[in-house]
């Protein structure tokens, strides 16, 4: 059987692979707690695939930041029909509601891949959920 209907057979390699990462994830070669105090720049970095979104938000110089909260999450099945810059869009909104606590009252630079959206920030007619986003 194949397709989203076979059944999961995980094996000790995938639970092995999985705690590593775990481990990985958690571990203070990738993440650094949030420094209020520091000068240095944040970032909020986003990025969309065809079926889900990942963002994390980090301070440090470009080149050298390290990120201090991991986001991600599928998209519902309606999203998943929207056009490519929507779900790239879609990605940096759905960020900033996840992260508003962190990035509140602070500067930050939005990193994303989507040349597209560039065309976002002038004007042009928009639909109503994009004018609300």
């Amino acid at each position: 059987m194949q397709g989203e209907n076979a059944p999961w057979r995980g094996t000790d390699t995938h639970t092995r692979s999985l705690e590593k990462i775990k481990e990985l994830v958690n571990s203070p070669q990738i993440l650094k707690p949030q420094d209020h105090f520091s000068e240095a720049p944040k970032y909020l970095v986003c990025d969309a695939s065809d079926i889900g979104l990942g963002s994390w938000i980090g301070q440090g110089e470009l080149g050298s930041i390290r990120p201090f909260r991991l986001h991600s999450r599928k998209f519902s099945p309606v999203q998943l029909k929207y056009p490519t810059y929507q779900k790239e869009l879609l990605a940096i909104v759905d960020s900033l509601k996840f992260y508003e606590a962190q990035l509140r009252d602070h500067k930050f630079t939005d990193l994303t891949d989507h040349q597209p959206l560039l065309s976002f920030l002038r004007p042009q007619q928009t639909s109503l959920k994009l004018a609300r986003w």
